[in-house]
């Protein structure tokens, strides 16, 4: 009970003080003149964000038992498998996210109208907030693994203080775009935060922050390029096509030997699984 306790309590803490700030956040804009619209565009920003983020998303469930298992077994080596853990999710949602961000105007067009396209901006930086989630996803369950979940709270705690204040300034001048401007400042500081931690604690290099942020970077800014231009199945094509480039270049410069061997033997195993299981279908049927 009193683990539980110890590891409840603090989750509990940090989400009573992210959830209700957002609230406030939305609640403001809405009382500012033509703030329902921006509203609107908000909310309809969340349903593509909540799309892009399905693969950080899901790799995040599996993260904190690895690393607690790591934590209790390999602990001289914790520094170095909360690097790898980090790489593997960046790399990993940044192609995923590529798509989204330079596809954003013809998917709100195509899924909500053409009305919506003007929500395009919010989205895309609130995008850009989802692969900072992905990045932060690390931090947060490494925190959790070793059961620093009060640090953790005091971290999001730090974020929530200045969303607050960055939100009380920008949202009435500028609406819709202030309120995602301000989680995307004080989200990238709490991300830095929670990285300088990881530092501090077990040694974790973060040379390896400065290549992954340069492609980040690029990608981003070729997305937005392409969300500049007209809504169309060509957008949607070059969005596609800047995604499968950033995979090419992830496994060329940020996958050594093992890692790319060890990917296609997963690969190979996926699609043997994949094949055995059409065949029992088709026998199946044959025997139906």
């Amino acid at each position: 009970s009193r683990s539980l306790l110890a590891f409840g309590l603090p989750t509990f803490v940090g989400q009573l003080i992210a959830n209700p700030l957002r609230t406030f956040m939305t609640t403001l804009l809405a009382a500012q003149p033509s703030g329902a619209v921006q509203v609107g565009l908000l909310t309809t920003a969340g349903r593509i964000v909540g799309l892009a983020n399905f693969v950080p998303g899901s790799m995040a469930a599996v993260i904190m038992p690895v690393l607690a298992t790591e934590w209790h077994q390999q602990r001289e080596r914790f520094g170095s498998i909360i690097e790898t853990t980090l790489r593997m999710m960046w790399l990993a949602s940044l192609p995923f996210i590529l798509f989204f961000l330079g596809a954003t105007p013809t998917l709100l067009g195509g899924l909500y109208g053409v009305e919506y396209v003007a929500a395009s901006t919010v989205t895309f930086i609130l995008l850009v907030v989802v692969l900072l989630t992905a990045i932060n996803e690390t931090s947060d369950r490494t925190l959790a693994a070793v059961n620093r979940q009060w640090l953790s709270t005091g971290n999001n705690l730090a974020w929530a203080l200045l969303f607050f204040l960055l939100g009380m300034v920008l949202v009435p001048q500028y609406l819709g775009p202030g309120y995602v401007i301000a989680l995307l400042v004080s989200f990238g500081l709490y991300v830095a935060l929670q990285l300088g931690w990881l530092r501090y604690l077990y040694q974790v290099s973060l040379r390896l922050v400065l290549p992954l942020s340069t492609l980040s970077v690029g990608g981003i800014l070729a997305a937005w390029w392409i969300a500049a231009l007209a809504p169309s199945l060509l957008q949607v094509a070059l969005a596609g096509s800047l995604a499968l480039v950033s995979v090419v270049a992830e496994w060329r410069l940020f996958l050594n030997h093992s890692e790319q061997d060890a990917l296609r033997r997963r690969g190979r195993q996926g699609l043997a699984a994949v094949v055995a299981m059409l065949h029992r279908i088709g026998w199946n049927k044959a025997t139906l």
